[in-house]
Protein backbone atom coordinates (compact mmCIF):
# COMPACT_ATOMS: atom_id res chain seq x y z
CA UNK A 1 0.00 0.00 0.00
CA UNK A 2 0.95 3.48 -0.98
CA UNK A 3 0.44 6.91 0.71
CA UNK A 4 1.82 9.84 1.62
CA UNK A 5 2.22 10.93 5.52
CA UNK A 6 2.49 14.91 4.82
CA UNK A 7 5.27 15.32 2.46
CA UNK A 8 6.37 11.47 2.74
CA UNK A 9 5.97 9.04 0.58
CA UNK A 10 5.40 5.96 2.49
CA UNK A 11 4.37 2.02 1.83
CA UNK A 12 3.24 0.06 4.03
CA UNK A 13 4.34 -3.90 3.33
CA UNK A 14 1.76 -5.82 4.64
CA UNK A 15 2.40 -9.63 3.26
CA UNK A 16 5.28 -12.24 3.79
CA UNK A 17 6.35 -12.17 0.51
CA UNK A 18 6.54 -8.08 -0.23
CA UNK A 19 8.38 -8.04 3.33
CA UNK A 20 11.08 -10.95 2.19
CA UNK A 21 11.83 -8.35 -0.77
CA UNK A 22 12.17 -5.33 1.32
CA UNK A 23 14.27 -7.14 4.19
CA UNK A 24 16.22 -10.20 2.25
CA UNK A 25 16.45 -9.58 -1.18
CA UNK A 26 16.39 -5.69 -1.66
CA UNK A 27 17.44 -5.39 1.98
CA UNK A 28 20.99 -3.12 1.37
CA UNK A 29 18.34 -0.57 -0.66
CA UNK A 30 16.30 -0.26 2.65
CA UNK A 31 18.92 -0.85 5.49
CA UNK A 32 18.84 2.80 6.05
CA UNK A 33 16.25 3.95 8.68
CA UNK A 34 13.87 7.27 8.17
CA UNK A 35 14.74 9.49 9.98
CA UNK A 36 13.02 13.06 10.54
CA UNK A 37 14.70 16.60 11.47
CA UNK A 38 13.06 16.65 15.32
CA UNK A 39 13.87 12.61 16.05
CA UNK A 40 18.09 13.89 14.79
CA UNK A 41 17.54 16.48 17.62
CA UNK A 42 16.07 13.82 20.27
CA UNK A 43 18.62 11.39 19.47
CA UNK A 44 22.35 13.08 19.27
CA UNK A 45 21.99 13.30 15.26
CA UNK A 46 20.76 9.78 14.47
CA UNK A 47 23.98 8.07 15.89
CA UNK A 48 22.35 5.28 17.73
CA UNK A 49 22.46 1.85 16.60
CA UNK A 50 18.85 1.18 15.94
CA UNK A 51 18.24 4.58 13.46
CA UNK A 52 21.92 5.26 12.12
CA UNK A 53 22.35 5.89 8.47
CA UNK A 54 23.68 2.36 6.61
CA UNK A 55 26.86 2.35 6.28
CA UNK A 56 30.78 2.05 7.58
CA UNK A 57 29.82 4.39 11.23
CA UNK A 58 26.71 1.86 11.90
CA UNK A 59 28.48 -1.42 10.98
CA UNK A 60 31.43 0.05 13.23
CA UNK A 61 29.05 0.18 16.48
CA UNK A 62 27.09 -2.76 15.35
CA UNK A 63 29.96 -4.73 15.68
CA UNK A 64 31.01 -3.09 18.77
CA UNK A 65 27.43 -3.75 20.39
CA UNK A 66 27.45 -7.86 18.96
CA UNK A 67 30.78 -8.32 20.17
CA UNK A 68 31.51 -6.49 23.13
CA UNK A 69 27.96 -6.23 24.58
CA UNK A 70 25.39 -8.88 23.40
CA UNK A 71 27.78 -11.76 23.38
CA UNK A 72 27.14 -14.52 25.90
CA UNK A 73 29.62 -13.24 28.05
CA UNK A 74 28.76 -9.62 28.02
CA UNK A 75 25.27 -10.53 29.29
CA UNK A 76 26.33 -11.80 32.74
CA UNK A 77 26.99 -9.01 34.73
CA UNK A 78 29.47 -9.79 37.72
CA UNK A 79 27.00 -9.97 40.78
CA UNK A 80 29.42 -10.89 43.22
CA UNK A 81 31.04 -7.72 42.84
CA UNK A 82 31.25 -5.17 45.87
CA UNK A 83 29.69 -1.84 46.16
CA UNK A 84 33.41 -0.09 45.36
CA UNK A 85 34.01 -2.17 42.32
CA UNK A 86 30.63 -1.86 40.97
CA UNK A 87 31.53 1.98 41.13
CA UNK A 88 34.66 1.31 39.29
CA UNK A 89 32.75 -0.43 36.69
CA UNK A 90 30.13 2.56 36.09
CA UNK A 91 33.02 5.17 36.06
CA UNK A 92 34.43 3.18 33.18
CA UNK A 93 31.38 3.02 31.13
CA UNK A 94 31.29 5.04 27.79
CA UNK A 95 30.82 8.63 28.39
CA UNK A 96 28.61 9.17 25.09
CA UNK A 97 24.97 8.75 26.43
CA UNK A 98 22.88 7.71 23.17
CA UNK A 99 25.44 4.49 23.43
CA UNK A 100 23.74 3.16 26.71
CA UNK A 101 20.38 4.48 25.86
CA UNK A 102 20.14 1.65 22.99
CA UNK A 103 21.03 -0.57 25.36
CA UNK A 104 17.96 0.57 27.96
CA UNK A 105 15.98 1.52 25.39
CA UNK A 106 15.85 -1.71 23.65
CA UNK A 107 15.17 -3.61 27.28
CA UNK A 108 12.90 -1.58 28.23
CA UNK A 109 9.77 -0.41 25.94
CA UNK A 110 9.77 -3.58 23.44
CA UNK A 111 10.28 -6.50 26.50
CA UNK A 112 8.24 -4.91 29.47
CA UNK A 113 5.41 -4.61 26.36
CA UNK A 114 5.61 -7.87 25.40
CA UNK A 115 6.09 -8.70 29.32
CA UNK A 116 2.75 -7.32 30.06
CA UNK A 117 1.17 -8.75 26.80
CA UNK A 118 2.14 -11.88 28.16
CA UNK A 119 0.57 -11.75 31.42
CA UNK A 120 -2.79 -10.51 30.52
CA UNK A 121 -3.07 -13.41 27.74
CA UNK A 122 -2.37 -15.74 30.97
CA UNK A 123 -4.56 -13.94 33.19
CA UNK A 124 -7.13 -14.04 30.74
CA UNK A 125 -6.71 -17.72 29.72
CA UNK A 126 -6.42 -19.84 33.07
CA UNK A 127 -6.06 -23.02 31.50
CA UNK A 128 -2.96 -21.17 29.65
CA UNK A 129 -1.73 -19.79 33.12
CA UNK A 130 -2.53 -23.45 34.69
CA UNK A 131 -0.03 -25.09 32.60
CA UNK A 132 2.93 -22.41 32.29
CA UNK A 133 2.75 -22.02 35.67
CA UNK A 134 2.62 -25.98 36.00
CA UNK A 135 5.42 -26.21 34.10
CA UNK A 136 7.89 -23.60 35.88
CA UNK A 137 7.70 -24.37 39.36
CA UNK A 138 7.76 -28.04 38.68
CA UNK A 139 10.91 -27.29 36.27
CA UNK A 140 12.23 -25.20 39.31
CA UNK A 141 11.33 -26.52 42.10
CA UNK A 142 14.52 -28.23 43.63
CA UNK A 143 16.37 -24.52 42.95
CA UNK A 144 13.84 -22.26 44.53
CA UNK A 145 14.13 -19.40 42.42
CA UNK A 146 14.70 -19.17 38.91
CA UNK A 147 18.19 -19.04 36.77
CA UNK A 148 19.00 -18.61 33.15
CA UNK A 149 20.60 -21.95 32.70
CA UNK A 150 16.84 -23.33 33.99
CA UNK A 151 14.85 -21.41 31.03
CA UNK A 152 15.84 -24.22 28.32
CA UNK A 153 13.53 -26.68 30.15
CA UNK A 154 10.52 -24.34 30.18
CA UNK A 155 8.85 -25.38 26.63
CA UNK A 156 5.59 -23.93 27.33
CA UNK A 157 6.40 -20.52 28.23
CA UNK A 158 8.68 -19.73 25.14
CA UNK A 159 5.94 -20.45 22.66
CA UNK A 160 3.98 -17.49 22.40
CA UNK A 161 5.93 -14.13 20.52
CA UNK A 162 4.39 -10.04 20.53
CA UNK A 163 6.80 -8.01 17.70
CA UNK A 164 7.30 -4.53 16.82
CA UNK A 165 7.34 -2.94 14.17
CA UNK A 166 10.89 -2.13 11.77
CA UNK A 167 10.81 0.77 9.38
CA UNK A 168 13.20 1.20 6.41
CA UNK A 169 13.79 3.82 3.76
CA UNK A 170 14.43 3.06 -0.28
CA UNK A 171 18.10 4.69 -0.58
CA UNK A 172 17.35 4.24 -4.58
CA UNK A 173 14.33 3.39 -7.02
CA UNK A 174 13.49 -0.25 -6.14
CA UNK A 175 11.62 -2.90 -7.55
CA UNK A 176 9.31 -4.98 -4.76
CA UNK A 177 7.74 -6.24 -7.26
CA UNK A 178 6.66 -2.77 -8.42
CA UNK A 179 8.95 0.25 -8.18
CA UNK A 180 9.76 2.01 -5.17
CA UNK A 181 10.72 5.54 -5.71
CA UNK A 182 14.07 6.67 -3.63
CA UNK A 183 13.64 8.22 -0.26
CA UNK A 184 10.26 6.11 0.13
CA UNK A 185 9.91 5.62 3.88
CA UNK A 186 8.51 1.89 4.26
CA UNK A 187 6.98 0.36 7.02
CA UNK A 188 6.76 -3.17 7.83
CA UNK A 189 3.72 -4.51 9.08
CA UNK A 190 4.73 -6.85 11.26
CA UNK A 191 1.28 -6.98 13.41
CA UNK A 192 -0.91 -7.38 10.17
CA UNK A 193 1.69 -10.42 9.36
CA UNK A 194 0.99 -12.20 12.50
CA UNK A 195 -2.70 -11.75 12.38
CA UNK A 196 -3.05 -12.90 8.94
CA UNK A 197 -5.00 -16.08 7.98
CA UNK A 198 -3.42 -17.01 5.46
CA UNK A 199 -0.01 -17.66 7.27
CA UNK A 200 -1.81 -19.35 10.45
CA UNK A 201 -4.28 -21.74 9.35
CA UNK A 202 -4.49 -24.40 12.16
CA UNK A 203 -5.73 -21.70 14.83
CA UNK A 204 -7.32 -17.91 14.41
CA UNK A 205 -4.21 -15.90 14.73
CA UNK A 206 -6.13 -13.71 16.78
CA UNK A 207 -6.48 -16.24 19.83
CA UNK A 208 -3.73 -16.70 22.53
CA UNK A 209 -3.22 -20.39 21.61
CA UNK A 210 0.30 -21.35 22.65
CA UNK A 211 -0.27 -24.36 21.27
CA UNK A 212 -0.55 -23.76 17.95
CA UNK A 213 3.56 -23.86 17.94
CA UNK A 214 3.53 -27.36 19.18
CA UNK A 215 2.60 -28.75 15.20
CA UNK A 216 1.68 -27.70 12.24
CA UNK A 217 2.36 -24.84 9.98
CA UNK A 218 3.39 -23.00 13.16
CA UNK A 219 5.71 -24.72 14.68
CA UNK A 220 8.43 -24.44 11.85
CA UNK A 221 8.24 -20.87 12.17
CA UNK A 222 11.38 -19.14 12.95
CA UNK A 223 11.56 -15.74 14.81
CA UNK A 224 15.14 -15.12 13.94
CA UNK A 225 14.37 -13.40 10.36
CA UNK A 226 13.60 -16.96 8.34
CA UNK A 227 10.43 -16.98 8.43
CA UNK A 228 8.64 -13.30 7.51
CA UNK A 229 5.39 -14.09 8.97
CA UNK A 230 6.73 -13.95 12.52
CA UNK A 231 9.10 -10.90 12.78
CA UNK A 232 10.20 -10.11 16.61
CA UNK A 233 12.91 -9.22 15.75
CA UNK A 234 13.27 -8.25 12.14
CA UNK A 235 15.35 -9.52 9.27
CA UNK A 236 18.30 -8.74 6.89
CA UNK A 237 21.10 -6.39 7.20
CA UNK A 238 19.03 -4.23 10.26
CA UNK A 239 17.73 -7.16 12.52
CA UNK A 240 18.10 -6.63 16.04
CA UNK A 241 21.39 -7.35 17.59
CA UNK A 242 20.10 -8.08 20.74
CA UNK A 243 17.80 -11.29 20.43
CA UNK A 244 19.96 -12.58 23.22
CA UNK A 245 19.10 -9.71 25.46
CA UNK A 246 15.58 -9.29 24.58
CA UNK A 247 14.87 -12.70 24.87
CA UNK A 248 16.45 -12.98 28.80
CA UNK A 249 14.78 -9.67 28.95
CA UNK A 250 11.59 -11.40 29.13
CA UNK A 251 11.86 -14.98 30.12
CA UNK A 252 13.88 -14.60 33.04
CA UNK A 253 11.06 -11.96 34.65
CA UNK A 254 8.07 -14.16 33.37
CA UNK A 255 9.33 -17.10 34.59
CA UNK A 256 10.21 -15.46 38.10
CA UNK A 257 6.33 -14.04 37.99
CA UNK A 258 5.04 -17.03 37.52
CA UNK A 259 7.04 -19.11 40.21
CA UNK A 260 6.92 -17.32 42.91
CA UNK A 261 3.19 -15.91 42.40
CA UNK A 262 -0.07 -16.61 41.70
CA UNK A 263 -2.09 -13.25 39.83
CA UNK A 264 -6.16 -12.36 40.16
CA UNK A 265 -7.13 -9.17 38.98
CA UNK A 266 -9.24 -7.33 41.55
CA UNK A 267 -13.04 -6.86 41.10
CA UNK A 268 -12.73 -9.42 37.86
CA UNK A 269 -15.16 -12.31 38.28
CA UNK A 270 -14.48 -14.05 35.11
CA UNK A 271 -11.13 -13.67 33.82
CA UNK A 272 -12.42 -13.46 30.24
CA UNK A 273 -13.69 -9.97 30.53
CA UNK A 274 -10.40 -8.55 30.92
CA UNK A 275 -9.98 -4.96 28.83
CA UNK A 276 -7.37 -6.24 26.13
CA UNK A 277 -8.10 -2.83 23.98
CA UNK A 278 -4.71 -1.75 22.57
CA UNK A 279 -3.14 1.78 21.53
CA UNK A 280 -0.03 2.20 19.41
CA UNK A 281 3.18 3.69 19.95
CA UNK A 282 7.04 2.46 19.47
CA UNK A 283 5.27 -0.88 20.36
CA UNK A 284 1.30 -2.06 20.84
CA UNK A 285 0.55 -1.55 24.24
CA UNK A 286 -2.39 -1.78 26.21
CA UNK A 287 -4.69 0.98 26.55
CA UNK A 288 -5.00 0.78 30.01
CA UNK A 289 -2.68 -0.39 32.75
CA UNK A 290 -2.80 -3.98 33.81
CA UNK A 291 -3.75 -3.88 37.55
CA UNK A 292 -2.93 -7.29 39.41
CA UNK A 293 -2.96 -8.72 42.85
CA UNK A 294 -0.05 -10.69 43.40
CA UNK A 295 -0.51 -14.04 46.02
CA UNK A 296 3.21 -15.35 46.80
CA UNK A 297 3.38 -19.40 46.76
CA UNK A 298 7.30 -19.88 47.09
CA UNK A 299 9.63 -17.69 48.52
CA UNK A 300 11.15 -14.89 47.07
CA UNK A 301 15.36 -14.93 47.65
CA UNK A 302 16.37 -11.89 49.75
CA UNK A 303 19.64 -10.36 48.81
CA UNK A 304 22.99 -10.79 50.83
CA UNK A 305 24.21 -7.95 52.36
Amino acid sequence: MMLRLGEVPTMVVSSRDAAREVMRLHDTAFATRPLSATMRVLINGGRNIALAPYGDYWRQIRKIAVTELLTEGGLQFPLDMDAIKVLIFLTQLPKKVHCTQDIFGAGSETSSTTLGWAIAELIRNPKAMHKATAEVRHALASDGAVSEAALGELHYLNLGNIPAAPTGAASSATRVPGIVPAVTQVLVNVWALGHDERYWPDHPPDEFQPERFNNGEAAAADFRGTNFELLPFGAGRRMCPGLAFGLANVELPLASLLFHFDWEVPGLANPADLDMTETFGITVRRKSDLLLCPILRMAVPQPID
